[in-house]
C-alpha cells in the first residue's frame, strides 16, 4: 500500500467516527455510492464507495478474523489488543483484509441493485483509493448478458414410432431359437451358419503377435466374430484341413500395432456342427414360454417390445423437449465461462483415464482422434451443459419451481440407494440441483402438445403404468447423475471451511 494511502488510512480510522473501542457502531449503509461502466459484453467495472464508518466496521471484522496470527509479547494468540497490534506491525495491518471483506460484503448489493449475473468471484482491478472521505474500490465483474427465454408450452417433438417391426419381433423369437437349438456334428464342408472348432495361429510381418493364437475355438461362420473376410474364408472347408486366411486389421482396431496391418492366420479345422433350430410352433412356445400357442407367445413378445418402445419414447420426448427449451433461449456464454468448464470437464476425464491406468495419447490414438478434435469435442459440450443450465434456471425461476421435502428425502434415498453412497457422502446441493433441473423437465413436459406415447400411456393397465413410470425414473437419474458430481468432495470441503 502506497505510503499516501498509508496517510489517509491513518487519517481515516482516527476520526470521530471510532471511540475507545475501536469504532463506530452506529448503523449506515454499506455503500455510499457506486457507479458502472461496460468494458465489454461480458466485463463491468464497478466502483464502490464505502463510507468511513463502515471501513472501520471492516477493520473491526479483519481484526477478529485475524488477531490471531499476530503475536504480541504478554498476550496469548487471539487475545491482544487491536490498538497494540497496530502499533507494533503498522494502523494500515488489517486494511486488506477489510478491503477482502468489503467486497465479499458489498459488492452483492450492488449486483441485486443492478441486476447484474455475475458468474465469477469478483476482483480488484486496481488498488484501493483510500482518503478521509472513505474508500473507493474498483471491481471488475464477470458478467452474463441476460438471456432471453423462449415459449416453453406446447412444445411439439417428432413422433417416435411405438409399434414394433417384423424384423424386431422376429430377432427376439430367433435369439430364443438359437438358444434352443440342437447343435451335432456333420462330415461335410463348413456353410454359413455353421459352428466350427478351429485352432489358429496369426501372423504379422511373418512373425506370431500377442494374442493371435488359440486352439479349440468355437466360431459360428457368419458371427462377424472376427475381422475383415476371415470367417468367409472358412466356409467351404472340411474336417481336418488347413487353411491359410488372409486379412487386413481396421485401421481404427484397438491394438495400434496391428492397426493397419495385413495378418495370415495358419487356421486348421478340428470339427464342423450344424445348428436346428427349432420350428416356429405350439411345441416351440410351451417350451420356452408359459403359453399354449405359438400365436400367444408371439403377441406377449409384441407387447413386451412396445412396452420398451414406449418406455425409450418417453426418454426420446424429454430430451426433444429439453433441447427445444435451450433452443429457444438466447443465450450469449462468457468465452472464460466456457473455457473454465472446459478446463475442469478435461481435467476431471484426465483423472479418470489416470485411475484406471490408461494413457490419455494411447485413448485418443484409439479413437482415431487429434488432441485438436478432443478439446473442440470437450468445448462443444462444456456450451451445451453451460446453456442447458441458463435455460432451465430461467424456466425454474419463472415457475418457481421447488422440490418438496418429500421429494428431495425420496431423491437422498434413492441416489444412496443405486450408488451405495452413504447420507454424509452425498453432495446434497448438487442433488438439489438434478432434482430442480428434472421438475423443469417434467413441468414443460406435461405442458408439451400430446403425441401417440400419451394415448398409449392413457390407456395402459395402471399396474403396467406404475411398472412403466418407476423404470423410466430410475433410468432417468442412473443417466442424469455423476458420480463425480453428487459424492462429497472431502478435499474441496475443507478449502471452503478454511475461506
Amino acid at each position: 500500500m502506497s505510503s499516501e494511502n498509508n496517510t489517509a488510512a491513518h487519517d481515516l480510522v482516527t476520526t470521530d467516527t471510532i471511540d475507545e473501542s475501536g469504532l463506530d457502531i452506529g448503523n449506515t449503509s454499506l455503500i455510499t455510492g457506486y457507479t458502472t461502466q461496460s468494458i465489454d459484453p461480458y466485463t463491468v467495472k464497478l466502483t464502490i464507495n464505502i463510507s468511513p464508518q463502515d471501513f472501520a466496521k471492516s477493520i473491526e471484522q479483519a481484526y477478529k478474523s485475524e488477531c490471531r496470527h499476530y503475536h504480541i509479547q504478554g498476550f496469548r494468540p487471539g487475545k491482544a489488543p487491536r490498538k497494540l497490534i497496530e502499533r507494533q506491525y503498522g494502523s494500515d495491518v488489517f486494511f486488506e483484509k477489510a478491503i477482502e471483506l468489503s467486497v465479499d460484503d458489498l459488492y452483492s448489493q450492488a449486483v441485486e441493485e443492478l441486476d447484474l449475473n455475475v458468474v465469477f468471484k469478483p476482483k480488484l482491478s486496481s488498488n484501493p483509493a483510500i482518503s478521509e472521505s472513505g474508500v473507493t474500490l474498483n471491481v471488475d465483474l464477470m458478467v452474463m448478458p441476460k438471456p432471453i427465454p423462449g415459449e416453453y408450452k406446447g412444445i411439439t417433438v417428432p413422433e417416435y414410432d411405438i409399434n414394433p417391426t417384423a424384423e424386431e419381433i422376429n430377432e427376439i423369437i430367433n435369439t430364443e431359437r438359437e438358444k434352443n437349438a440342437r447343435i451335432y456334428t456333420v462330415e461335410r464342408p463348413s456353410q454359413m451358419g455353421d459352428v466350427v472348432i478351429i485352432n489358429f495361429t496369426g501372423y504379422v510381418d511373418d512373425k506370431p503377435f500377442e494374442g493371435g493364437h488359440d486352439d479349440g475355438y468355437e466360431l459360428t461362420l457368419g458371427s462377424h466374430t472376427f475381422i475383415d473376410t476371415f470367417e468367409d474364408q472358412l466356409v467351404g472347408q472340411e474336417t481336418g484341413e488347413s487353411v491359410f486366411v488372409r486379412v487386413t486389421f481396421p485401421e481404427n482396431y484397438g491394438n495400434a500395432e496391428l492397426a493397419g496391418k495385413p495378418a495370415t492366420f495358419d487356421v486348421y479345422v478340428i470339427e464342423i456342427r450344424e445348428k436346428q433350430l427349432p420350428e416356429m410352433d405350439d411345441d416351440f412356445a410351451q417350451d420356452i414360454s408359459e403359453f399354449e400357442t405359438f400365436e400367444e407367445y408371439r403377441n406377449d413378445v409384441i407387447n413386451s417390445l412396445r412396452q420398451k418402445k414406449v418406455y425409450e419414447g418417453m426418454r426420446f420426448r424429454r430430451e426433444a423437449i429439453s433441447a427445444e427449451i435451450i433452443n429457444r433461449t438466447q443465450i450469449d456464454l462468457p468465452p472464460a465461462l466456457v473455457e473454465a468448464r472446459l478446463h475442469t470437464d478435461m481435467h476431471r476425464f484426465e483423472h479418470e483415464l489416470e485411475d484406471e491406468d490408461v494413457d490419455l495419447n494411447q485413448y485418443l490414438t484409439n479413437l482415431g482422434m487429434s488432441r485438436e478434435e478432443f478439446h473442440e469435442q470437450f468445448k462443444q459440450r462444456a456450451e451445451r451443459e453451460l446453456k442447458e443450465q441458463v435455460a432451465f434456471a430461467e424456466l425454474v425461476k419463472k415457475e418457481n419451481i421447488k422440490p418438496t421435502a418429500e421429494e428431495l428425502e425420496q431423491e437422498l434415498e434413492d441416489v444412496g440407494r443405486i450408488y451405495n453412497l452413504k447420507r454424509n457422502q452425498i453432495n446434497i446441493e448438487a442433488v438439489v440441483d438434478l432434482l430442480i433441473k428434472r421438475k423443469a423437465v417434467d413441468y414443460a413436459t406435461e405442458h408439451a402438445a400430446k403425441n401417440e406415447i400419451d394415448e398409449y400411456i392413457d390407456n395402459i393397465n395402471p399396474e403396467a403404468l406404475k411398472e412403466l413410470t418407476e423404470i423410466e425414473a430410475t433410468e432417468i437419474k442412473t443417466n442424469e447423475i455423476n458420480t463425480n458430481e453428487i459424492e462429497t468432495n472431502e478435499e474441496l470441503d475443507t478449502m471452503k471451511s478454511d475461506e
